[in-house]
């Protein structure tokens, strides 16, 4: 079982040269097409063009070749270093694919680009597209893919709560309005998440992963 047919707004795309599945809200305003055809537009600077290519891999030739080639003939002109040439050259073919591969991050950038902006696309997690069958349709998928993605968001923000406290102050559980307010509200909020997403993935047939439905860290 898994996804292999492109229909309703789930498609496969690139974005910054990985592909993956992916899929629009069959609700979104202004229709399917025009929502994927945004994201194409949005990620398409993502991947890098056949040109972008060719030029990265001069670069990076170039400047190895420059600094490996060049350190080795250095070497070459210091005397009483024989014992130490096999090293010497083997460190400087290292160094020169060290600084090629650097070369070409300032030169050929990417632009950070976040590929779910506004929502109305979002990718579908490996192991749910390699679960998902065909005849699965696009509502019950983007429901099952959207509750996941919904349950991690608050047990991220909890966490790092949570992480962030013990860091500052080592350990102790927070007593101020971080631990009487705002945690037992994303402690609630987390469990009626966990319960819609059980009752969804239930209904449909899928088993979550057990790190997806963990307790969010310090939940005793």
């Amino acid at each position: 079982m898994a996804l292999t047919l492109e229909r309703d707004g789930v498609f496969r795309a690139s974005v910054y040269d990985k592909t993956d599945w992916y899929i629009v809200d069959p609700s979104v305003e202004g229709g399917i097409d025009v929502a994927r055809e945004a994201f194409f537009q949005r990620v398409g600077a993502t991947n890098r063009g056949e040109w972008d290519r060719v030029a990265r891999a001069t670069v990076f030739l170039v400047v190895a070749l420059l600094v490996g080639g060049g350190v080795a003939y250095l070497s070459n002109l210091i005397p009483g270093i024989d014992i130490w040439r096999g090293l010497i050259y083997v460190g400087a073919a290292l160094l020169g694919l060290l600084l090629g591969g650097l070369a070409t991050i300032p030169v050929f950038p990417l632009p950070e680009i976040n590929a779910t902006d506004g929502g109305a696309v979002l990718p579908i997690p490996e192991h749910i597209a390699e679960w998902a069958e065909d005849n699965l349709t696009a509502s019950e998928l983007w429901n099952l893919v959207k509750l996941q993605r919904r349950l991690g968001e608050v047990r991220r923000l909890a966490n790092h709560l949570l992480e962030d406290w013990d860091f500052e102050h080592r350990g102790e559980r927070p007593d101020n309005v971080i631990g009487s307010l705002v945690l037992p509200v994303l402690y609630e909020e987390f469990e009626e998440r966990r319960q819609e997403f059980r009752r969804v993935s239930a209904e449909l047939g899928f088993t979550p992963r057990p790190e997806d439905v963990r307790d969010i860290l310090g939940v005793e």
